[in-house]
């Protein structure tokens, strides 16, 4: 590689000499990836509600220098207070690095205006990549996640399954380019389905895009709800959600019947229709060689 100047600070160059770097030497690389024209333009047209009088760091400074401290590793938002005094940091971006008191006051104050544009900018981003990428099918996983809290958030509750308190939000991915497409805050005592079905209809309402030519959702058993299924359906989504074998009433379906081989990976499937549907679906019965049985519709 040849060397290369930052565009955030012509003092400082990157070569490919073998020299000895710091722990955060990539910072270099990041630097010029977030000062590279696309990425410039996608922030800077972000638009923050923003009322403060003489702010000295303005707010897209401050949601890019969470990233950087996420994408290095740092956790803590305490982290915050020691890059202020750190070189490295001051050269590659050539800035003093916000506080961590600062830091905080930037998330306490975002607003509900705040939160929408930073959706819109995953939007645009999620646009970016999707041109490139070209592919024709989209596979959305619907998932839900905890995050752990302390002290006394907004919001939270106690979740029986991770037994703690904290946050249970939902998050839609694409499983081809990795890409998170939505996410939706929720309390930890949400359980996983809850609101489900107004998340997937908002994404399909604003988020999809014309060169996606089969769209397929994948869901876990908390999710397989007539509600959500007769959505996906209505729309033409291709959709794999798991069912709990509790889910399965004896009247519909002999289990007994179906195939399994010791050791061996077998399938078979059945049309089925649950008390609460509205007609018959097609599962699909997968036998794994360790004897665990999957019922996916």
């Amino acid at each position: 590689m040849t060397q290369k100047v930052l565009p955030s600070n012509h003092l400082v160059a990157v070569s490919d000499n073998g020299a000895p770097i710091t722990s955060d030497g990539g910072n270099v690389l990041l630097s010029m990836f977030l000062n590279s024209p696309v990425v410039s333009r996608l922030f800077n047209n972000v638009e923050f509600n923003d009322n403060r009088k003489n702010p000295r760091y303005a707010k897209v400074e401050l949601l890019l220098q969470m990233l950087i401290q996420v994408i290095e590793g740092y956790r803590n938002d305490n982290v915050a207070d020691y890059l202020t005094q750190d070189i490295e940091h001051r050269l590659v971006y050539a800035q003093n690095m916000a506080s961590q008191p600062t830091i905080s006051r930037f998330l306490s104050h975002l607003t509900n205006e705040d939160i929408d544009e930073l959706q819109e900018l995953n939007r645009r981003i999620v646009s970016l990549i999707d041109e490139r990428s070209a592919n024709t099918e989209l596979v959305l996983d619907l998932d839900s996640t905890y995050f752990e809290t302390f002290g006394h958030q907004e919001k939270i509750g106690f979740n029986y399954h991770y037994l703690n308190v904290g946050y249970h939000p939902l998050i839609m991915t694409d499983a081809l380019t990795v890409t998170v497409r939505q996410v939706s805050l929720r309390s930890g005592n949400t359980y996983t389905g809850n609101g489900a079905t107004e998340f997937v209809q908002g994404y399909l309402s604003t988020g999809l895009s014309a060169q996606h030519q089969t769209i397929i959702l994948r869901g876990d058993s908390g999710f397989a709800t007539p509600d959500l299924m007769e959505t996906l359906e209505g729309n033409n989504i291709f959709y794999t959600i798991r069912l709990k074998r509790m889910a399965l009433d004896g009247r519909y379906v002999n289990l007994d019947n179906l195939l399994t081989i010791e050791g061996q990976l077998t399938t078979d499937e059945f049309e089925y229709q649950a008390a609460s549907w509205d007609k018959a679906r097609r599962v699909i019965v997968l036998n794994d060689e360790h004897g665990g049985t999957q019922f996916i519709v």
